[in-house]
């Protein structure tokens, strides 16, 4: 599963995305921040902040992916026969 978000530039009328993997079968990413850039209370920018791996180093459940993405192996998820929440989070940034 691959989250999109989608804003609409006034300065060019197309369409923008900013793709943010979630899951699949075997990755689980929990944890989201949308970062939203204002300029004289006029949204300027928005997109994913990404956090790096360094979260993840020397947890076993954990796996860095594609550089800026820690994820949980869906295997160590409540539900999925593991031990770990993994219920999502997003945080918004102003």
């Amino acid at each position: 599963m691959v989250a999109s978000l989608i804003t609409d530039n006034e300065t060019d009328p197309s369409w923008e995305r900013s793709p943010a993997f979630v899951a699949n079968n075997t990755y689980t990413i929990t944890s989201f921040a949308l970062v939203l850039e204002f300029n004289k209370g006029r949204l300027q920018n928005l997109y994913w902040n990404r956090d790096g791996c360094a979260k993840c180093s020397g947890n076993s459940n954990f796996v860095c992916l594609n550089s800026p993405d820690y994820a949980l192996k869906t295997t160590s998820c409540k539900g999925q026969g593991g031990t770990v929440d993994c219920s999502r989070d997003t945080n918004d940034i102003f």
